[in-house]
């Protein structure tokens, strides 16, 4: 193999990583999110609809970028030395609020889309709400 080969290989490689822990964190964030835009206290819903709608209207190159320089930056100031956020965090980090963002749409969506009946048929078989939550959500 020559070297551009095995610089592929090392480049997907990453990719594949990248991809794969922001997914994993991204769906997380999603989760919480989700919860957050459905919760009958004020707070959280309204951060949550400040960070979906900031996250999603500004381009992605540009999250990743203040990630990466303006995370550098931003530590550098609280803890006094310079300290440099490596690309792969950066990465990692960008792409999990990112893909955050949109799961906690995704997410929200898709608990909105659950039938009252689903709600009544937990709450009639003596479920907790924290579990009918879980299974099932409602305005």
């Amino acid at each position: 193999m020559n070297g551009f080969a095995i610089q592929f290989l090392h480049g997907l490689s990453m990719t594949v990583l990248v991809a794969a822990i922001s997914g994993v964190l991204g769906t997380a964030v999603g989760l919480v999110g989700a919860a957050s835009k459905l919760s009958a206290y004020r707070i959280p819903m309204w951060l949550a609809e400040v960070y979906t709608t900031v996250i999603r209207g500004v381009p992605e190159l540009l999250v990743i970028l203040l990630i990466y320089f303006g995370g550098t930056a931003a530590i550098t100031l609280v803890i006094g030395r310079y300290v440099e956020i490596s690309a792969l965090s950066a990465g990692v980090i960008a792409l999990t609020v990112i893909f955050g963002a949109y799961s906690t749409e995704i997410f929200r969506g898709a608990i909105l889309s659950i039938p009252h009946g689903q709600w009544e048929a937990a709450s009639s078989i003596g479920l907790k709400s924290w579990q009918i939550w879980w299974c099932c959500h409602i305005d």
